[in-house]
């Protein structure tokens, strides 16, 4: 535009109240308004503070100068477009560099990414806005549906305004440079702009004749607004209760202050998201990644200031929180002890390659995890000006939670550094996270793996440099479950971390010693030569087949042999005295009168236990507590009591629990470590699933499950006997196998993958001489480190970690002592060779060495032929 055409715009009429003005009269104000605002922030920093003001005078002023600053914006608008739909185009196109700027110029400095439910609304919205431009060809019914989609995107915009309000009277000093002083205003054109749209469909709709046009907008507009008034009533409601101390009473008095406050809280998801530890106006979702929620922020608006949160100093700590999260929604929260940021990591992919051994039943995965660093020091060097005085984007730290299924180990971690693959160390758990902290501050190479309760693992990878990928591998030996018809089981661990929804899974499976194709529901298994494939992009997945008939064979760890064979069985009495009913919602009331009916024929005393414990004094006792008694949906039973009887503790696996460990410190858990591994607590689960603190007490044999059914429970007390697996100094039992392992003298030849069942063995010892040294966890015990250094083996006292270098090692005081099995590895895939194959593939290679070589052997043959001497 030329100067003079350029002169003319801003010289023409422009028509405001009533009165034509030139064009260039309204910027006027604009000087004006930042001196104001520059007066009101020195005078509330230095005057209101020492001035003894009522809170409402405050008030009436802030909001009398944003009302001075809106309409000095509107007549700068006005002044600059000719059109409104001039301005709906520009303000399209200023959000889009905005947004843009913000994702890949900025890295999310100003917002980090969306979530989900954010992201959409405001997709829908902006279409909606671009449709609306086109108003003249759009039918007179389309204006209708565009109102509800208009009305979400004027009411999107409030918060980001608020977030970017304190920069808006000062950004109009960078429109000169390159037009950045538009984008903190982009929030306020849309919002400008979505009103305008409104205005003009409902003025369309008018001029066709429909009364009720503006019905649509606003019920839109009251739904919305209700839905976010509940929204905020159930954050603060959530928010008084975290910060208010609970005073528990009763049977659980001896529980952490965080359980107490877990019972009173609503189980939805306003409480899940107010419950993200680190809560800013982006909010850390489980560990993964750093999120923007606009409702989360008007909610939490109190915590708020410019771009940083002012945490409430009475609320419960980050720890706690988590906790809370993983009690009620199952979360695993895996940034609890992050040493760096990893706001920035996605996992990209996923090689996954399971072996399994269906006549062992057991299986072994290896998994390579791949991790990319999204951020750029794009920040520090913005239009070619780098700042030389600040660094490139920090590195990150990836943190992974990986849950087992059960009796699942790790018994290996690899890490790719330089392009080379590096194997790990096994140590003390306390002495591998020390290490891993001392590497991490220094910006080294390290990463470890350990172990966690309720069947899960937590590995950590440092450093991920911005715009880099790290590659870490994990190998896991599972035992294959049988069902009721004889078929063997495989679940793919599950896990959470930098996030996995855009990963790609590339699956191999290997079926060792058998032709049998594995199946899936999730996976579509294709035949590549000796093995099967399929790429997944889903989460969970599973494999099934039919179980060979079990057999008897020999596996070997190395001068040491062992038999393998069927675990067997006896029985032994079986008398309680007391049964302790610890009711909960995993199972009906009803469920429970009728079990109680049926345990009250045997005779047996019998109590209640839910946040009392009530003595039953006969079954219409019973009834009537249990119709009255609220259903807990949390039960963490105190096995400590009775202990000195045969109590038999009578529950159902509840799906929101949380190991024991997580009750540390507390009353409860010092109570708790009175329990002896020689005398374990009887448990009996009446609906075939064991919660994750009773499963996390069974796993060192503090607790002995005697039954998994209410059938199998009635059966056993009927018959006043319980079964239990035979086991002795020379022999190891796995139930989840079906196998036990037993010492021979001799030193025979193992089959192939006999060094998974080991690993197993060896697990199950440990832990089981672990028992009541189960509540020390920063023992540093000889035994079992070396009995967990025979299988590398993951456990509550040791942990697998990968350095950098050899002096990283020396300096942590890491060996690298010889271990009876070594690592897991992946066998060579295809099945293991019979005595008659052997035989078959002797005599084939016989056949082919005479087939070559017959020339040779001809003249030999016809050298040795009898020729009749000539002097006869």
């Amino acid at each position: 535009m030329s100067s003079s055409r350029l002169s003319r715009y801003f010289k023409r009429q422009v028509r405001i109240a009533g009165r034509n003005v030139p064009a260039w009269a309204l910027f006027l104000p604009l000087p004006a308004a930042t001196l104001l605002v520059v007066a009101f922030i020195l005078f509330e920093r230095y005057f209101f503070r020492g001035l003894d003001l009522p809170g409402w005078g405050y008030l009436a002023s802030l909001i009398a100068v944003a009302v001075f600053l809106f309409g000095t914006f509107l007549l700068f608008l006005r002044a600059l477009f000719t059109s409104f739909k001039q301005f709906i185009v520009f303000s399209l196109a200023v959000a889009a560099i905005a947004f843009i700027s913000n994702a890949y110029l900025l890295d999310h400095v100003v917002f980090a990414p969306f979530t989900a439910r954010t992201a959409i609304g405001l997709w829908m919205a902006f279409i909606a806005l671009g449709l609306s431009v086109f108003d003249k060809w759009l039918p007179v019914g389309l204006h209708y549906a565009l109102l509800p989609f208009l009305v979400l995107g004027l009411l999107l915009c409030l918060p980001f305004i608020l977030i970017l309000g304190p920069l808006l009277p000062f950004s109009w000093l960078l429109i000169p440079f390159g037009g950045l002083g538009f984008l903190p205003y982009s929030p306020l054109f849309a919002l400008i702009a979505f009103g305008g749209a409104i205005r003009d469909s409902i003025v369309k709709l008018k001029q066709a004749g429909l009364k009720y046009a503006p019905v649509p907008a606003i019920f839109t507009a009251i739904c919305i607004l209700g839905y976010s008034a509940y929204y905020v009533y159930e954050w603060r409601r959530a928010d008084d209760l975290l910060a208010t101390e609970i005073e528990q009473r009763g049977l659980h008095s001896d529980l952490p202050g965080w359980v107490g406050r877990a019972a009173l809280l609503p189980v939805n998801h306003v409480t899940e998201m107010a419950l993200q530890p680190e809560r800013q106006e982006s909010f850390s979702l489980f560990g993964q990644a750093f999120v923007f929620d606009a409702l989360a922020f008007l909610a939490d608006l109190d915590n708020q200031s410019m771009f940083r949160s002012r945490p409430n100093p009475d609320t419960i700590s980050n720890t706690d929180a988590a906790r809370i999260l993983h009690l009620l929604f199952q979360k695993s929260f895996s940034d609890l002890d992050r040493l760096w940021s990893g706001h920035s990591l996605i996992t990209t992919d996923l090689q996954t390659h399971v072996q399994l051994h269906p006549e062992l039943r057991v299986a072994y995965t290896e998994m390579a995890i791949s991790v990319f660093n999204e951020s750029s020091d794009a920040q520090n060097n913005i239009f070619g000006m780098r700042n030389a005085n600040r660094p490139l984007a920090d590195p990150q730290e990836a943190i992974y939670t990986i849950t087992l299924p059960p009796g699942s180990i790790a018994t290996k971690l690899t890490l790719f550094i330089d392009g080379e693959e590096r194997p790990a160390r096994l140590t003390f758990k306390e002495k591998a996270k020390r290490a891993y902290e001392n590497i991490v501050s220094g910006r080294r190479d390290p990463s470890y793996i350990e172990w966690l309760d309720g069947n899960r693992l937590r590995l950590r990878v440092f450093p991920v440099a911005p715009q880099n990928y790290r590659t870490v591998r994990i190998g896991i030996v599972s035992p294959l479950r049988v069902d009721d018809q004889n078929r063997l089981h495989y679940e793919r661990f599950t896990l959470d971390g930098p996030t996995l929804r855009y990963a790609d899974e590339e699956v191999r499976v290997d079926v060792i010693g058998s032709a049998i194709k594995p199946e899936s529901d999730e996976l579509d298994l294709s035949r590549e030569g000796d093995r099967y494939a399929a790429d997944h992009d889903g989460a969970a997945w599973s494999l099934r087949m039919p179980s060979p008939p079990m057999s008897e064979f020999i596996v070997r760890a190395g001068d040491t042999s062992y038999r393998v064979e069927p675990i067997v069985r006896a029985e032994k009495e079986f008398h309680p005295s007391l049964i302790c009913i610890g009711i909960n919602d995993a199972v009906s009331r009803s469920q429970w009168i009728d079990l109680i009916e049926r345990l009250h024929g045997l005779g047996i005393p019998m109590k209640i236990v839910s946040d009392e414990i009530h003595d039953v004094t006969g079954l219409d006792d019973a009834k009537s507590y249990l119709s009255s008694k609220e259903m807990p949906s949390v039960n963490l039973l105190p096995f400590q009591l009775f202990h000195e009887d045969e109590t038999l503790w009578v529950t159902a696996g509840e799906r929101r629990s949380v190991p024991v460990s997580e009750l540390n410190p507390s009353q409860r858990f010092s109570s708790l470590s009175t329990l002896k591994g020689e005398k374990p607590a009887l448990v009996a689960v009446v609906n075939g699933r064991k919660s994750e603190y009773v499963q996390s007490l069974a796993d060192p044999g503090l607790l002995e499950i005697v039954a998994e059914d209410s059938e199998t429970l009635m059966q056993r007390l009927t018959e006043r006997k319980r079964p239990y697996v035979l086991e002795d100094a020379n022999s190891i039992a796995l139930p989840l196998t079906g196998y036990r392992l037993i010492r021979l003298k001799e030193r025979l030849e193992g089959v192939k993958g006999g060094d998974l069942l080991l690993r197993l063995a060896y697990y199950r010892q440990l832990m089981r001489l672990l028992g009541d040294r189960y509540f020390d966890r920063k023992r540093t015990d000889d035994d079992l480190l070396a009995l967990a250094r025979r299988g590398m083996i993951v456990s509550p006292v040791s942990s697998l970690i990968v350095l950098e270098t050899e002096r990283d090692y020396r300096n942590a005081g890491i060996d690298d002592d010889v271990s009876e099995l070594g690592m897991s590895k992946l066998a060579e895939p295809g099945a293991a060779p019979e005595p008659g194959e052997i035989a078959l593939a002797v005599i084939l290679l016989i056949a082919m060495l005479l087939f070559f070589y017959r020339d040779r052997l001809k003249e030999k043959i016809s050298g040795l032929r009898w020729k009749p001497s000539s002097s006869l």
